[in-house]
């Protein structure tokens, strides 16, 4: 066998020995690229889908906090035809639950607040609740609830004009606890009454 035909096989040979090498390192880094990116894309879906729960168990939030409101409201009014104790409580603690459970960071902080306030007040009989504050505590938390289930932001004055016959005569009243509080608890700027 002369050196031409020796060349004729080891040539082709090594060419096909180099190719495979090639294709089996550029397949593994494939592979292991896929799978990373697999990883990857498991990991944002699985993210995607605990915000699709956590948004479906809030979606009703901002909602309960304005009937809380307004069935405190109608109770302290008029006893005769209120909910029972029971009822509200009930209905405060499901509300409590559900935002510490699922809710924003800032809208839990609103709500702490809220009731560390109220539990000071309860406790000394000589600091009195203040209407307008423990109103604007509501609605602000109503607020940030909603922001936190759609994104958007409504200011807190919008509830206002609605619900208050006299607003006009009682907004300073309103904005100046409501701008105190977002002072305080430092939620969306967007929630200051101007």
């Amino acid at each position: 066998m002369g050196m031409q035909e020796w060349a004729g096989i080891v040539v082709p040979s090594l060419v096909s020995i180099v190719g495979f090498l090639v294709t089996y390192f550029m397949s593994r880094k494939n592979l292991k690229d896929g799978l990373a990116l697999t990883e990857k894309e498991f990991q944002n879906e699985l993210l995607k889908q605990r915000s699709d729960k956590r948004l479906e168990l809030m979606a009703s939030a901002p909602y309960d906090a304005l009937v809380l409101m307004q069935d405190m409201i109608d109770s302290g009014k008029n006893k005769k035809h209120s909910f029972p104790d029971t009822k509200l409580l009930e209905k405060q603690n499901n509300l409590y639950f559900k935002v510490y459970a699922y809710g924003s960071p800032s809208s839990l902080h609103i709500l702490s607040s809220m009731q560390s306030e109220n539990y000071q007040a309860n406790m000394n009989s000589i600091v009195s609740v203040n209407a307008h504050r423990l109103i604007c505590y509501y609605v602000l938390l109503a607020s940030q609830l909603r922001m936190d289930v759609t994104g958007e932001t409504v200011n807190p004055e919008e509830w206002f004009k609605m619900k208050f016959s006299d607003y006009h005569k009682t907004k300073s009243l309103f904005a100046d606890a409501n701008n105190q509080l977002v002072t305080e608890l430092n939620p969306s700027k967007d929630f200051f009454i101007r």
